[in-house]
């Protein structure tokens, strides 16, 4: 409620930036509330001002929502991956590390779920290099998590264990 109360008042003031982040805010709460049908619109009509205004980190942002709701809400791989790509096309241009690695991280996990181990383990290790690379300890983690369950569904110990013993 507070969300479309803060959207009302930047339409009027016409400030496309705060429209952005507010249906963004509005997109996230709609998730919460397991609204995806909501979420997915608010997504795009902040995906729809990103662009406008030329805001490439929010478009890629954007972009990595939708694909998320695709990914984990509506179950529909081939959408979330087709949107991850276009978002992480975003991040390199625009040279964002932390954003490019989640990317990274999430097409890793697409690939993971459709028992693609070798794409997985690929987008995965690009992550953990990101990581390593900007000095980024918890995701660092996370990413030899991620390899590591990919090791396990590979039943390749040595490297399970190795990712365990980094996680």
């Amino acid at each position: 409620e507070d969300y479309k109360k803060a959207l009302a008042k930047a339409q009027q003031a016409g400030d496309k930036p705060e429209q952005e982040r507010q249906l963004r805010n509005l997109g996230w709460a709609y998730r919460q509330e397991n609204d995806i049908p909501q979420a997915l619109s608010a997504y795009n009509n902040a995906l729809t001002i990103a662009q406008s205004i030329g805001d490439q980190h929010n478009t890629a942002s954007r972009l990595q929502d939708i694909a998320f709701l695709y990914s984990h809400s509506i179950k529909d791989l081939a959408q979330a991956k087709t949107y991850s790509e276009k978002a992480l096309t975003i991040a390199r241009n625009i040279e964002s590390d932390t954003l490019e690695a989640n990317i990274l991280r999430d097409l890793g996990d697409i690939y993971h779920r459709q028992s693609a181990y070798d794409q997985a383990k690929q987008y995965f290790q690009e992550a953990l290099d990101i990581a390593q690379r900007i000095s980024d300890p918890r995701n660092e983690a996370n990413r030899h998590y991620s390899l590591a369950k990919v090791a396990l569904d590979e039943k390749d110990c040595t490297t399970l264990k190795h990712h365990i013993s980094h996680a």
